[in-house]
């Protein structure tokens, strides 16, 4: 009865990870979305705004170089308030820099959203494997961080789905769409945040 107990209880603890760790990699999906799609953006985004190609340029890179930044912030602010909170904190930069670049009429609105995403990104870029591995077991550690990578990828491919599916549209309205639909995910990490996902026993 004790040892059946015993595997019960990591049972559960191995599901609660499982859970958990999915629920990390959901946002490497959003913040693989958010790379993806920049292929499908630029072009209609440089029709739309009449840019050239130097502003659609920085506008591709834009995200990556603040992403860098925002790794090396990750870790002071998950540190200070906590992992969920980091979560929730990444969640809300991507809905504001993604609503900002959406309703923007001006390069220069355009870059202030490109930022705040940015920020994001890179914040996310460092959590995610990082909770992932204080909440999973030594013998499932391994496994579970690939979920991180798994779910960048898997974003980068959305991306590109939503790119195809909006392609169709006249050029103002199809990379606004692209853009807004990079919002969902992050309403739903809002809600992991909260409700969802333990706090990282080591923090």
């Amino acid at each position: 009865n004790t040892e059946a107990s015993a595997l019960l209880r990591r049972r559960r603890v191995s599901r609660a990870c499982y859970a958990c760790a999915q629920s990390a990699a959901l946002n490497s999906v959003s913040i693989g979305y958010d790379i993806g799609v920049s292929a499908g953006v630029a072009p209609e985004l440089q029709q739309d705004l009449a840019l050239s190609n130097a502003q659609v340029e920085l506008f591709v890179g834009a995200l990556n170089f603040i992403a860098c930044f925002g790794v090396f912030l990750s870790p002071l602010f998950s540190d200070r308030y906590g992992r969920r909170a980091a979560f929730a904190a990444t969640a809300a930069f991507n809905i504001v820099g993604l609503a900002v670049a959406v309703t923007s009429h001006s390069f220069a609105m355009l870059m202030i959203g490109r930022i705040i995403v940015g920020a994001g990104v890179g914040l996310g870029l460092a959590l995610d494997p990082l909770y992932i591995a204080e909440i999973a077991p030594a013998d499932q550690r391994g496994m579970l961080v690939s979920y991180s990578e798994v779910g960048i990828n898997v974003g980068i491919t959305l991306g590109f789905v939503s790119d195809f599916a909006f392609s169709g549209l006249p050029p103002s309205a199809s990379w606004r769409a692209m853009l807004g639909v990079g919002t969902l995910l992050p309403l739903v990490i809002l809600g992991i945040a909260k409700w969802g996902i333990v706090e990282s026993p080591r923090w």
